[in-house]
């Protein structure tokens, strides 16, 4: 199987897949820290620097393995 079809056949078999510089650095960086203000917004003590606050005392409710939607 072609290097640039290997994704899509994990995709199939796992149900995800890691494509390789899919997002330049600079942007996923970006994205990530957009995330993480977004998270310090809410009234509930989280902040990036600081992983005693990184649990579900400290972040919204609908917190479901680390995914929010």
């Amino acid at each position: 199987m072609p290097a640039t079809t290997n994704w899509i056949h994990d995709l199939e078999v796992n149900g995800w897949a890691v494509v390789k510089d899919a997002v330049p650095e600079s942007r996923a960086d970006a994205y990530a820290a957009e995330a993480l203000e977004w998270l310090e917004k809410f009234p509930l003590g989280f902040k990036r620097d600081d992983p005693t606050t990184w649990d579900r005392a400290h972040l919204p409710d609908n917190w479901k393995n680390g995914v929010y939607n």
